[in-house]
């Protein structure tokens, strides 16, 4: 007890004070028992150890009692703690997951002057480009039922309005001409005037070296198959007119021209492009995912006839021509490679945004969906790490490009895409799918160029000696280094035997048999 009272004098004013105090007051019965107590040991000393018996008493009468846990401890910390241990490994699950698969992708050296911009350059100022494409078709004249969609009635097919004057035709004879309009050499030779500036460009472009700027963005400008296309054509209707205008080597030329551009622009491809970006279906501006069916098959056929009527001389500058175009072709493993490094470079487009899960499972913008939706994504894609999905990648375009070396005639080994949602969303596997088709493009396309390199060195061969020669071995090395190959076959040249005066030279073609030549047969003129 703690008074401040208890020790001053016994006076009046101290004792009243100790009367009136709380403390003093309750602790009268305490000082009774200690009291007794002092007396009691006075009378009789304190037995060895008695405090220790005392104690014990006490503890066995009144026993101490557990001592009790809170309720937090109790209830809450082992699901807090386990709690915590979670969060803390999904939180290093995610940040390991989110490291960034560090993959090298190159950047080609682009020339300082690069045929690319050229043939750009030469789109952009090419006009009347579905009539380009119009003008090409030799299909005699339909009949159809004239259209009366006009807003004054009835249309001529000549594109003046029924009950309107001739003057009242425009100027221009190339507009408003009516549909399946088949053209004439004086219409042809007029779109060719008017695209007289674009076909300067292209024969610019074809002088110049070549490499397209590689695509490492899905946002990047994938419209060149278009324009690319439209230049092919308006060589193709050069080569038309020429032809039907007599000037075999212009026609020639033309052709190969076309030749060369096709195999040029396939520098830098890859087998497959994207338009829509992230947000949209995927589509590919490659027909068949393919880079090899770009120039028509109808251009080499006019060139099959249009090179015999040529003499020695110039023929012997189309072999070389031919040559050239041949060392310009893109093998389909450097294809699939561009693909590869363009694939791995949208992968790490779409790793850059921050909520990159729920976006791999967006078919549509990802901001249209709740939260618990965005919830259910997120927890959908934990599994997948940024490593794993690049992995996958690469390993499916290695395999890609191996099956792309071996010959047409060996057959490649299954591989399945990988089947991440990453992967899945940008629909890896069509890549795959169109190995074959794309095998088959390019072995066809070195199969037409070594075929018509060979009828151009038989033909040289025939105006040397007046006949064919018995063997293409006869043809090296005066008129060739070597035969060409027939990419369809294991090994060996293209097949060629002598039939009177006239021979047979042909591929086996992609179904791997030799069927003597009745799919690829060539019958030169007496």
């Amino acid at each position: 007890m703690d008074c401040q009272h208890l020790h001053r004098s016994t006076g009046l004013t101290s004792l009243w004070r100790r009367l009136r105090c709380p403390q003093c007051w309750a602790a009268q019965a305490v000082d009774r028992v200690i009291a007794r107590g002092i007396a009691r040991m006075q009378v009789e000393p304190a037995p060895a150890g008695g405090q220790a018996r005392v104690l014990a008493e006490l503890t066995a009468l009144f026993p101490p009692r557990p001592r009790s846990r809170s309720i937090w401890r109790r209830r809450l910390l082992p699901p807090g703690v386990l709690t915590a241990g979670l969060a803390a490994a999904g939180y290093g699950w995610v940040y390991w997951s989110d490291i960034d698969p560090n993959v090298s992708i190159p950047t080609h050296a682009m020339p300082s002057v690069n045929a690319f911009d050229t043939y750009r350059a030469a789109a952009r100022v090419a006009s009347y480009k579905d009539q380009v494409l119009s003008a090409e078709i030799y299909s005699p004249p339909l009949i159809l039922r004239p259209p009366y969609d006009h807003p004054s009635g009835p249309t001529h097919f000549g594109g003046v309005p029924a009950g309107r004057s001739a003057a009242a035709k425009p100027r221009d004879p190339l507009a408003h001409l009516p549909p399946y309009h088949v053209y004439t050499l004086q219409e042809k030779e007029l779109l060719l005037q008017r695209n007289a500036r674009a076909l300067a460009l292209l024969r610019q472009g074809l002088r110049e070296p070549y490499l397209r700027p590689a695509i490492h963005s899905v946002n990047a400008d994938f419209n060149y198959r278009n324009n690319d296309q439209s230049l092919i054509d308006l060589l193709e209707l050069e080569q038309q007119v020429r032809e039907e205008r007599g000037d075999w080597l212009g026609a020639v030329n033309s052709g190969l021209d076309a030749l060369q551009f096709g195999e040029q622009i396939a520098r830098g491809a890859g087998v497959g492009r994207y338009t829509n970006g992230w947000y949209g279906e995927p589509i590919t501006i490659d027909e068949g995912s393919g880079i090899y069916a770009v120039v028509p098959v109808s251009i080499r056929k006019r060139l099959w006839g249009e090179i015999r009527h040529l003499d020695a001389a110039q023929t012997r500058v189309v072999i070389q021509r031919l040559k050239q175009i041949v060392s310009l072709h893109v093998p389909p493993a450097e294809a699939y490679q561009e693909s590869k490094w363009t694939y791995q470079a949208e992968v790490e487009n779409v790793f850059q945004y921050p909520k990159w899960r729920p976006r791999s499972l967006d078919q549509n913008d990802p901001l249209d969906h709740s939260p618990m939706q965005t919830l259910m994504k997120w927890l959908h894609m934990l599994p997948y790490t940024k490593r794993q999905i690049m992995h996958g990648v690469t390993a499916y375009f290695d395999h890609l490009i191996a099956s792309a070396r071996r010959p047409y005639r060996i057959r490649p080994d299954k591989l399945s895409a990988p089947n991440d949602p990453v992967n899945t969303r940008l629909k890896i596997e069509t890549f795959g799918e169109g190995l074959e088709n794309n095998r088959r493009e390019e072995a066809a396309d070195r199969a037409l160029n070594g075929l018509l390199l060979v009828y151009a060195a038989l033909q040289v061969y025939r105006n040397d000696h007046g006949v064919y020669p018995s063997a293409l071995s006869q043809l090296v090395p005066r008129y060739l280094q070597a035969v060409p190959d027939d990419p369809f076959a294991l090994q060996g040249p293209f097949r060629y035997r002598r039939k009177g005066a006239q021979y047979v030279l042909y591929s086996i073609g992609p179904d791997g048999i030799d069927q003597q030549g009745t799919l690829w047969r060539i019958a030169p003129p007496r």
